[in-house]
Formats: C-alpha cells, structure tokens, sequence
C-alpha cells in the first residue's frame, strides 16, 4: 500500500503545491492539473487491486480472469494501445489461494507497465491456459524488444519485480525477447492436487 498508492498521494501533493505559485503561468497550470489526473486515477486503481486482492470471495480462478481482463482492457485503452484478450469465456470456480491470485495478477500488471514504458508497442496479446498440471499466462508484445540474457536486462527492477512475484509462489517465469522481435513474457504455476483433473478453460 505504502509504496503503490502512497507514493501517487505524495505525488499529487506535490503538485497540488506547485499549482499554487502558478496562477500566472496558463501552460504549467494545464501540464500539472493533468498530471494529477492521471496520477490520481492511478491511485484509485491501486485501491481496487488493494480491495480485490483482500476480499476472499475472490479467491477463485474465474475472479483472477475476470480481474486480468478488466484490468488490461482500461490499463491498455488509457495507453492507446491495441489489446488483444485470448482469455476462456468460462472458467471454473476453483480455488485460488490470495497470495498465488495477487502475485499472478500483479506479474500481469508488471509486465503491462514494462511495455509502456519500454517496449514502444503498438499492441499487447494476453493469454491465459491450463496445460496438464499447470496455469499458464503470457503477456506478449510487438515493440522494439532487448537481449533478454544481458546483464542489463536481468537488473532491470520490472523483470526483478515479476520474478521476485513468481518465486513467492513457486511459479517458473520465462522471457523471451530480442531486438526487433517484440518480447513474451510467461508465467507458469503448477496447479494444486485438488484441481479436477484434465480442467480445461473454454
């Protein structure tokens, strides 16, 4: 909470005081005031990942799916980005532990900022299966790409994030990306004994 919204209230403060000094300056008024929309939105989204990944009547596969469309839908309209959703249309019940909900949600949200801030796309692809024994989740894009295996890229404090969020729960994530091929960002968590066997998401 503290380093997601938190820092988006400062942040508004911030410019909240800057706005003060600038009753003569039309431009640097506009810039901020929209500044602290965006800003404000954000934290207003971050709320609702908060209260989302609480509640436990969302402790299901279906609220995870449910969640990751809804969430990419805005996330990649508000960018002006072309989103392609390849998720099942009816998905079980089954259950979800909080801790395996959030940290797969938040790999997703992680590697949607990536793109954004990285990737130069024009479009994102996001998938979602079950293979035997496994949840699988890709986030794809068609922008400029990187050295998936350099040094660089491996310090880069997004791709730290999703794999810090995979190892929580003992999942297996899997980049694949090189210059000018756009990048693909996996996340596979080997689903629990109790789960039917052979569930398929159509």
């Amino acid at each position: 909470f503290h380093d997601d919204v938190g820092s988006d209230l400062t942040h508004v403060i911030v410019l909240s005081e800057l706005l003060k000094g600038e009753a003569a300056q039309p431009k640097e008024i506009q810039t901020h005031a929209t500044m602290i929309g965006n800003t404000a939105r954000k934290a207003v989204q971050g709320l609702r990942t908060i209260i989302w990944a609480a509640n436990p009547q969302n402790d299901t596969l279906d609220s995870l799916v449910q969640y990751i469309s809804e969430y990419s839908h805005e996330f990649c309209e508000a960018a002006a980005l072309a989103c392609r959703l390849d998720l099942p249309t009816e998905v079980p019940a089954l259950p979800l532990i909080a801790d395996v909900r959030h940290n797969l949600f938040m790999v997703v949200k992680e590697a949607l900022h990536n793109i954004v801030k990285h990737a130069r796309a024009s479009e994102v692809r996001i998938s979602l299966e079950l293979q035997e024994g496994s949840l699988d989740i890709r986030v794809e894009d068609n922008g400029r790409g990187f050295k998936a295996d350099s040094a660089t890229a491996s310090q880069r404090s997004g791709l730290a994030n999703m794999r810090h969020r995979a190892e929580a729960i003992n999942a297996a994530l899997l980049i694949h990306s090189s210059p000018g091929a756009g990048t693909s960002i996996r996340v596979r968590w080997a689903y629990p004994k109790d789960w039917p066997a052979g569930a398929v998401l159509t």
